[in-house]
């Protein structure tokens, strides 16, 4: 039997009459997948990795603030900071199983992982016949594993990694842009763009 908090606190409240202020901060929960609960757990002609049915929740303590303006009747940014904390995130470690003297893989809770970063949104509301909106994110996604096999092929691993290291999905920089033109009652047309910088790249060989 597992039990788990997860409380949430956020507020807003207005700067000036154009001007407001959010915050939020989280702790959430996520339950691992059922493939990696439920594996096979038969130590003999086993190719993968073994299930771990006592497996904890991956865990995040995230938090946001930001700053929104308006200014005109028609045109809003907002400016926000976020930070994640990731735990218990699911690798693998090498067991030995007791009747057969076998090395096998089985998953546990042992990675953990961070991201942060910054947002700038703008945006028209439809007026004149357009809408426009438009985000750029500048993040960072660290850990110590962008899979949940670390560690099931411990060949050459003398030493568990003792910084976090860029995830295979980190991002530095992301934009979305979209247009809309229209007549109401007569016609439409839209536009979307997204842009993302390249992700991180390592060679095959690790010895490389």
């Amino acid at each position: 039997y597992k039990h788990q908090l997860s409380p949430r606190l956020g507020f807003a409240f207005p700067i000036t009459e154009r001007d407001g202020f959010s915050f939020h901060y989280g702790r959430f929960i996520q339950f691992p997948a059922r493939d990696v609960l439920f594996s096979s757990q038969d130590a003999i002609g086993n190719a993968g990795t073994l299930g771990n049915p006592n497996l904890k929740s991956q865990t995040t303590v995230a938090y946001q603030a930001g700053i929104k303006h308006q200014f005109n009747d028609y045109l809003a940014g907002t400016f926000a900071v976020y930070s994640k904390d990731i735990y218990d995130l699911i690798a693998a470690t090498e067991v030995t199983d007791q009747e057969t003297g076998n090395n096998l893989a089985r998953y546990i809770n042992k990675a953990y992982a961070s991201s942060r970063g910054v947002e700038f949104t703008l945006e028209k509301r439809f007026a004149q016949n357009w809408h426009f909106n438009m985000s750029y994110t500048y993040a960072f996604a660290d850990g110590v594993a962008s899979s949940q096999e670390f560690g099931a092929n411990p060949e050459g691993l003398e030493y568990l990694p003792n910084q976090e290291l860029p995830l295979d999905w980190d991002q530095r920089h992301t934009l979305n842009l979209s247009l809309l033109l229209s007549e109401p009652e007569a016609w439409s047309g839209s536009l979307t763009f997204t842009y993302g910088s390249g992700l991180p790249w390592t060679p095959f060989d690790r010895f490389a």
